[in-house]
């Protein structure tokens, strides 16, 4: 037996040495970090800022490959069908967990094709109020949408957006009669609430805090479980009582291939943990409103399945369909 204990190890690290190299050599070559976002866009620039300092850590370049279209999934399915080596990386957004509960033709499992190594960056939600509507926190506009069943609208960047999800966990969690107003892009979504022609967004609190200091908005509550940063005088949906709202902030992720050597996993969520901490890379982060928010390995897969079965339930309720 402890022979046999003894040679777990060995066992253990036999795939990774199939490859042509040891743990403690990884890596020897460049890594690939695939961001799903389009360059310039919030993702970007906070990979971007990573990637730099990252590459000093690990002793490799660190190159940023922005592999854009279908929603991400042009990207994360490159990533999904990468050799399990830790190479070639993730970095994506909260959508990748709406979209198994929209599309039945996904080419890969989020939960079963990839190993989730951490939470990156978490990106505070704001309800957001025209301010021609007559309600001056949550309880008075919620008083106010179930009086008047079918006049309220909320907005959003598409259907299927994080910020559809959102206002429909929020619609339907309070029995609300609202109606979804989808737009081509999110500007144009927060200006159609800005000039009152639709009544309330639930978007990242930087998007909307320009109309609140312009008066044209309200800001109502934030979600999260504490106070964001960006808005510290808006209370959460949680102070307020609505504790369903806790987790719908926006987020950053960083996976890699399932099979990826746990070792190998283990250092890079060490290593990305300890450069999430640089300053450079908190200005970064900051100046795209999204605070640093990272986890372990056991903490991100589990984020990733609940978040995956909750929209799959928001998303069966309220019969939501993409074109």
């Amino acid at each position: 037996m402890n022979a046999v204990v003894r040679s777990l190890p060995l066992v253990l690290m036999i795939p990774f040495a199939a490859l042509g190299q040891s743990v403690d050599d990884y890596p020897t070559k460049p890594v690939t970090l695939v961001v799903t976002s389009a360059a310039g866009s919030s993702m970007d620039i906070v990979a971007r800022a990573i990637a730099p300092r990252l590459g000093e850590r690990l002793k490799q370049n660190v190159l940023v490959d922005n592999r854009v279209g279908a929603s991400g999934i042009i990207g994360a399915n490159s990533v999904a069908k990468a050799a399990p080596d830790g190479y070639t990386l993730l970095a994506t957004v909260n959508s990748f967990a709406i979209l198994p509960a929209l599309r039945n033709d996904l080419p890969y499992d989020i939960v079963n094709d990839f190993v989730h190594i951490t939470k990156m960056i978490k990106v505070t939600l704001t309800l957001a109020l025209s301010s021609a509507v007559p309600a001056s926190n949550v309880k008075e506009l919620v008083a106010l949408i179930k009086a008047n069943p079918g006049k309220y609208t909320f907005s959003s960047p598409g259907p299927g957006s994080p910020h559809h999800m959102a206002g429909e966990l929020f619609r339907q969690n309070l029995g609300l009669d609202m109606v979804h107003v989808p737009h081509k892009d999110l500007g144009l979504a927060i200006q159609s609430v800005v000039g009152g022609h639709v009544n309330m967004i639930i978007s990242s609190s930087a998007s909307v805090i320009p109309g609140s200091e312009s008066g044209r908005l309200k800001l109502l509550a934030n979600s999260g479980v504490k106070r964001s940063v960006f808005a510290p005088n808006v209370p959460t949906f949680r102070d307020l009582g609505y504790d369903f709202m806790d987790d719908v902030d926006g987020w950053y992720l960083l996976s890699a291939p399932v099979k990826t050597p746990a070792p190998v996993v283990a250092k890079l969520n060490r290593e990305f943990r300890e450069v999430m901490g640089a300053a450079d890379v908190r200005e970064s982060s900051r100046k795209v409103g999204s605070e640093i928010e990272t986890s372990t390995p056991e903490q991100a897969a589990a984020f990733v399945k609940a978040d995956v079965e909750r929209w799959m339930r928001v998303i069966k309720a309220g019969k939501v369909t993409v074109n």
